[in-house]
């Protein structure tokens, strides 16, 4: 006699019709997950666009969020709109550190709605925001034989990105967290390995990366007739280009009118400084759809990848798969010591420099300027990349419910 179908529930703020990495985290956890073993449903937020996303076997339930203080949204904002939306996030942030308390009584209200018509066995609910956990938490505490992944997308307490009345805010949810959650995962091993030390009362845990999620193609391979780098997404905090700059302006300066190129920031908005003699090589274009994005990364002759060293590590971030899939050079201004410079070098990717050593930089851009006058392919191992696909990572995730 065949087993009864699991019901899983995803309890998300990323979900289409939003555009971005974790967006595309949750979407390959509902599109992947086997129907034939789950049914599966999303509980997220409504949009402005009111466009509901259709997926074949998975049940979406969009809710607003109430709150009358919201964050904002950012999109290809200026400089000065992109400032004002920061110190907007800081100031809704500071007074209610859930920036979704708007929503997460009506998602509470609904996961009751819909065990009652079919008993969820599983919730998987995805930081950040910590809405999602907090959703997760209230349903638990009262159905306590609903089993609950906790998704790690980032660090929560730990992180050195937030402030100390947050510090304490997370601290107080993750000792809830580590009390009735039945398994947490992460998107690597060094942040997985930070929760089991600060939450290792919960019985199971699994690396789940992120991944990309389209057919590779290496074919057509393309050098543009001017040397163009691309940059899709966007910059925040500390991660800033302003050392990339100063190597290409240094490089720039070395090798004057021999050196023509194009800086293509792809749904970046302009909140940095740009020097003014590359101003005239720098293009921003509006946020795009992931297949675009896709197509932009592969047209490219090189893909730049920013990521400073700030005492986190396990920072993939989600586009070094994306960058990785379309098999063009990697110029990585990274934590030469972390998990992207790793994989990086591991797949003979591309080029590394750490952040802050400007030589270094200036010397990468360099090496794959002259290749590029070379018309040298970049060759990888597509076999290793194929595994990179979400659906593999999915699988992961898949064999840890069926643990539970």
């Amino acid at each position: 006699m065949q087993n009864k179908k699991k019901h899983i529930v995803i309890v998300t703020t990323w979900f289409p019709p939003k555009i971005g990495v974790a967006v595309n985290r949750m979407l390959s956890f509902a599109k992947y997950l086997s129907k034939d073993k789950y049914y599966i449903s999303v509980i997220t937020t409504s949009n402005k666009s009111n466009i509901t996303p259709s997926i074949d076997n998975v049940s979406i339930y969009q809710l607003p969020n109430k709150q009358l203080l919201k964050p904002p949204s950012f999109n290809n904002d200026n400089f000065m709109i992109h400032k004002l939306k920061v110190l907007w996030k800081v100031f809704v942030h500071k007074l209610e550190p859930n920036d979704y308390k708007g929503w997460t009584k009506g998602s509470v209200f609904k996961l009751k709605e819909i065990h009652s018509k079919n008993p969820i066995d599983i919730i998987i609910s995805s930081f950040s925001p910590v809405a999602s956990h907090l959703i997760a938490l209230e349903f638990i505490k009262q159905h306590p034989s609903t089993k609950w992944v906790a998704d790690m997308r980032d660090e929560m307490s730990i992180t050195p990105l937030i402030d100390e009345k947050t510090k304490t805010y997370y601290q107080s949810i993750e000792k809830e967290i580590n009390k009735y959650a039945t398994a947490l995962t992460s998107v690597s091993e060094p942040i997985l390995t930070d929760f089991k030390k600060s939450l290792p009362d919960i019985p199971y845990y699994e690396e789940v990366r992120n991944g990309y999620d389209h057919e590779l193609s290496f074919s057509n391979y393309n050098f543009n007739d001017v040397f163009t780098i691309t940059y899709c997404g966007i910059f925040y905090g500390n991660i800033k280009p302003h050392t990339f700059f100063k190597a290409l302006l240094n490089y720039k300066n070395l090798k004057k009118e021999e050196f023509n190129f194009k800086i293509k920031f792809i749904g970046t908005p302009k909140n940095f400084t740009i020097p003014n003699e590359l101003k005239k090589h720098i293009h921003f274009y509006p946020k795009i759809k992931s297949d675009e994005a896709i197509q932009e990364m592969r047209n490219s002759d090189v893909n730049l990848l920013i990521n400073p060293s700030s005492g986190r590590k396990g920072v993939y971030t989600g586009k070094l798969f994306d960058y990785l899939s379309v098999g063009k050079p990697i110029l990585g201004v990274v934590d030469v010591s972390d998990v992207a410079a790793e994989m990086i070098k591991e797949y003979n990717a591309g080029e590394i420099a750490s952040f802050d050593n400007i030589l270094e930089i200036e010397k990468t851009i360099e090496k794959l300027h002259l290749k590029w006058l070379r018309k040298e392919k970049l060759t990888t191992d597509i076999e290793k990349i194929e595994s990179l696909h979400r659906k593999h990572q999915v699988k992961k995730l898949e064999q840890l419910i069926d643990k539970l």
